[in-house]
């Protein structure tokens, strides 16, 4: 098995833009819940995207989560078992600052987090990263070799880039990216595309 495609129903892939834009030159950061590839279904299924808001302290280059926040929403979601989808990973915001655009790629940070310590299937991470803001609309499309999404929606435009780490090299790998038709079809009907 090669690897996987992402796919973004479209609510999750509208609360991770949301998620950027309020707190637009701050990282965000959240949870990803779905479907893990298998051999007979080779993508990760993203159905829902959960905003984390127990933060210790956000800038615009990382962001830490409060201890006592983690460890209620892993008791939450221990106690609730089959009534969610399972953990697949998360998101975060690259947000371009002072003119400064950032690369939609992951950082050492974030390789660093993402690594398995115990074996168990890496986790996904989608990155979300804000250029700035311009007027015109731009068409959602996906670029280099369909690992990115780029397009923009009420005046920001976003990237959106999807990976995982490979355990024997501790590098991260880029996804393709695939969007529900409906997602694109709304996202530039809303940005003012046909």
């Amino acid at each position: 098995m090669g690897e996987p495609t992402v796919y973004i129903e479209r609510e999750p892939l509208l609360a991770m833009l949301l998620a950027a834009v309020e707190v637009y030159h701050l990282e965000c950061y959240g949870m990803l819940f779905g479907s893990r590839p298998t051999q007979r279904y080779p993508y990760y299924h993203i159905s829902l995207a959960v905003v984390r808001q127990a933060v210790v302290r956000r800038t615009n280059m990382e962001i830490w989560t409060s201890a006592r926040g983690e460890q209620r929403v892993s008791d939450f979601l221990g106690s609730v078992g089959g009534l969610y989808l399972p953990v697949i990973g998360d998101f975060h915001s690259h947000p371009a600052y002072h003119g400064v655009e950032r690369h939609p790629g992951p950082s050492e940070v974030d390789i660093k987090g993402m690594s398995s310590k115990d074996g168990r299937q890496q986790p996904l991470g989608v990155i979300i990263n804000i250029i700035g803001k311009n007027p015109r609309p731009i068409p959602w499309r996906r670029l280099d070799k369909k690992t990115r999404l780029r397009g923009s929606l009420a005046g920001y435009i976003f990237d959106v880039t999807a990976c995982h780490v490979n355990a024997e090299s501790s590098t991260a790998v880029p996804l393709v990216i695939e969007v529900a038709p409906t997602a694109r079809k709304a996202l530039n009907r809303a940005s003012g595309q046909v």
